[in-house]
């Protein structure tokens, strides 16, 4: 156990590497475990215990909050926003209910039981079936891992016979703006940054963690084009969503007219310097799209009669003017930049970046259109 000035003190597990060199790793408070026979009891113990005798055999039983703990620890994804979003599933809904039991005590009909029984954090009404279905995917990983590391036979996944109806549908439908309502909203958001972020999300689609993580290198003007190279989720900086993600954009005359305008504007136009970078923070941080949506996008839309929206509004309605205008499922999927044509339609292929120019255009014309 490790004493500490202030809070609880922390119990420590402690052995030697095969060098002899003296070897800690933190396990939780005394408050988490109030003796030392819960902390010696909790997977990240035995954990590390299979980690320093990784000569042994897999025990043929193990806990499920073992293998669990082996996956934060060797498997989860590093990308931050999904990191993040994986250990809140884990430590809020998967580890305190299945944690305990032995890995292969963790049936698929209680799981799906389970699965339905999920409230959301208020706890008065069922979690979604978007998230529950993330949950179960997640789950389905582990057992995935957990058969690679031998603590199962290599068989058929027993969360592949879980199903989750309606998982990759929204609870409520996207709100798309019209070509009318998105000129009363631009009218509306007349202070900058916001009205060139505005602009740009809408005749790009690109999503908020994207737009506000864009340097003024990422702008081609000699070919008119824009490259999505990092994304920002809670004031970090990360990669962008998926390799697709980093395709460059094409960008209209007008619509880079737009941002052109804003760079001589702004105090912090150096190829080096974000695009929204906020002075607040003396240019070395862009505005964060949370903010900019609080205190600008919602109260603008409100006051236009539209009601409150937020920055993926922009991004649905990009997708949708597209749809309207016709262009191919190829260039729409291209031009959103999904990993998967399914995520924008049933129908595979890719689109030439003349058609995409041409899309996009069609699209800044009716957005700028006054």
């Amino acid at each position: 156990m490790k004493e500490r000035a202030r809070g609880p003190a922390i119990w420590q597990f402690r052995w030697r590497d095969k060098t002899g060199k003296r070897m800690s790793e933190d396990i939780g408070t005394t408050s988490e475990y109030k003796n030392r026979s819960a902390a010696d009891r909790c997977s990240k113990v035995a954990y590390l215990r299979m980690k320093i005798n990784s000569d042994q055999p897999a025990a043929p039983d193990e806990r499920f909050g073992v293998v669990l703990e082996r996956y934060v620890q060797e498997e989860i994804p590093m990308r931050f926003s999904t990191k993040h979003a994986y250990l809140s599933y884990i430590n809020n809904h998967i580890r305190p209910r299945w944690g305990e039991f032995p890995l292969t005590q963790v049936k698929p009909l209680a799981v799906r039981d389970w699965l339905k029984a999920i409230l959301d954090k208020k706890g008065k009404r069922p979690l979604a079936n978007k998230t529950r279905g993330h949950i179960k995917g997640l789950t389905h990983r582990i057992f995935d891992c957990a058969m690679l590391w031998e603590y199962l036979p290599p068989d058929r996944n027993p969360m592949s016979l879980v199903r989750i109806e309606g998982s990759s549908k929204r609870r409520k439908k996207p709100r798309i703006l019209t070509p009318e309502e998105f000129s009363l909203l631009v009218a509306r958001v007349d202070r900058e940054p916001c009205h060139t972020m505005v602009i740009l999300a809408l005749c790009t689609g690109v999503r908020c963690s994207e737009l506000v993580a864009l340097k003024w290198s990422d702008f081609d003007w000699q070919n008119l084009s824009v490259y999505i190279r990092r994304a920002i989720v809670s004031g970090r900086v990360d990669d962008v969503k998926t390799e697709y993600s980093e395709a460059p954009l094409p960008l209209d005359p007008a619509l880079a007219e737009v941002i052109f305008e804003w760079r001589r504007r702004t105090e912090f136009s150096a190829g080096s310097d974000f695009v929204f970078a906020s002075p607040f923070m003396a240019g070395e941080k862009p505005y964060t799209p949370w903010n900019m949506q609080h205190n600008h996008l919602s109260p603008a839309a409100v006051k236009a009669g539209l009601g409150p929206i937020g920055w993926h509004t922009l991004r649905h309605t990009y997708r949708a003017w597209l749809g309207d205008n016709g262009e191919a499922l190829t260039v729409q999927k291209e031009l959103m930049r999904h990993a998967s044509i399914q995520t924008t339609l049933n129908t595979y292929g890719g689109g030439m970046m003349d058609s995409m120019r041409e899309a996009h255009g069609r699209v800044v014309k009716q957005a700028m259109a006054r």
